[in-house]
């Protein structure tokens, strides 16, 4: 057989198994913006443009329902700086579908779409939650896509398939942020992968109170000082940002009303020289008023973080100073603000721990643990 005749019949195969096959149809897909009604948002973000909606304290979240087998999401990195390896710092993000184990999401400077599109037809949920702190990025976003002729639930819908009970605050440093927690040990460094709020005690103790949670925390931050003693930019600074690095950008407390809030503070202030008494007492009443002020009818807690101890700077009985002056501070906001606060202990640490000494998982979760049995005790009555 010539070679012309054997290519002939190579085409006709090719043209018929072609022919066979269907081309797969495209989706056309719709932009919805981040300033629709059906957009929940919970945790500090800044709206100034409400088509790119900023935020970058960890633990925030953006969530709703939706039709359809697509749910794009559409947002911006912004990082800087390196991690104790020196790779770029990079946002992570749990991405839960419809109450299902969460896809991990590492942000790319470089991306400004990831794809969700592999959904069986029909109605979903779904809920981003940040797992990384401020000091790595913000993130800005500019809200879905989906199929065309699909669309976000009725606002009264996600509302309904959110019936939260209780709102907790949550103010604190790095154990707060979850700094480390999927560290495999002490040695290890801090980066972005190991970081988990989602699995921080905060987080754990509000899903299991089935309760919304803010979360305003920042490593190395104190009360009076922070970790390298530094003055100024210290957690009470903070505490009124909707963004931590930008003083100008205030947080409208009206947004979002806590019943309770939970301060975790003072393990940096005594990481090396303890403070002067009347100073810390000063400062963290000045703290607690805020919170009064913001929130008059939140049930306060006060708490003693599990990587305080006496032993360690050795001769400065950290923990029992710091317990001293949380005394003093309690007595006093009682006598001239509000009884209603109350105070925690949580255990010294000692083992399974996670990056650069901080609480691993097992940590976070007997933290959990302990405040979800507290607030089911003696604030939920």
């Amino acid at each position: 057989m010539k070679k012309t005749t054997l290519l002939f019949f190579a085409f006709i195969i090719s043209l018929t198994v072609f022919a066979g096959k269907k081309p797969k149809a495209k989706i056309e897909l719709v932009n919805v913006d981040a300033d629709h009604a059906s957009i929940q948002y919970v945790g500090r973000f800044d709206f100034t443009n409400p088509k790119a909606v900023r935020f970058a304290w960890p633990g925030v979240c953006i969530r709703t329902g939706f039709e359809g087998k697509v749910c794009n999401i559409k947002l911006k990195e912004v990082s800087s700086g390196t991690d104790g390896y020196g790779n770029p710092h990079r946002n992570y993000y749990n991405v839960i579908i419809d109450g299902k184990a969460p896809i991990v999401i590492q942000a790319d400077p470089a991306k400004e779409i990831y794809k969700i599109d592999t959904l069986k037809e029909g109605p979903h949920t779904i809920a981003i939650y940040k797992r990384t702190e401020g000091l790595v990025g913000e993130g800005i976003f500019m809200g879905f896509q989906l199929e065309k002729g699909k669309s976000l639930w009725d606002p009264t819908m996600v509302s309904t398939h959110y019936p939260f009970n209780l709102k907790i605050e949550f103010i604190g440093n790095s154990i707060t942020c979850g700094y480390g927690n999927e560290g495999d040990s002490k040695d290890c460094k801090f980066s972005a992968l190991t970081e988990n709020n989602y699995l921080s005690y905060a987080a754990i103790a509000s899903r299991n109170l089935n309760a919304d949670h803010s979360i305003i925390a920042f490593s190395g931050k104190g009360v009076f000082q922070n970790y390298d003693q530094a003055q100024d930019e210290t957690m009470v600074d903070l505490y009124d940002r909707a963004m931590p690095f930008e003083e100008e950008i205030k947080w409208d407390a009206k947004k979002w009303t806590p019943d309770i809030v939970h301060v975790n503070l003072g393990t940096n202030d005594f990481a090396h020289v303890n403070p002067d008494s009347a100073s810390f007492v000063n400062k963290y009443l000045e703290l607690l008023k805020a919170i009064h002020t913001n929130y008059p009818n939140a049930k306060i807690i006060c708490v003693s973080g599990p990587m305080m101890s006496d032993y360690w700077p050795e001769g400065n009985k950290a923990l029992s100073t710091f317990k001293r002056y949380l005394t003093t501070v309690v007595e006093e906001y009682k006598k001239t603000v509000d009884p209603d606060i109350y105070v925690i202990h949580y255990a010294s640490q000692s083992g399974g721990y996670g990056c650069d000494w901080h609480p691993g998982l097992k940590t976070h979760e007997a933290m959990a643990k302990q405040l979800t049995a507290f607030i089911k005790e003696n604030l939920l009555k």
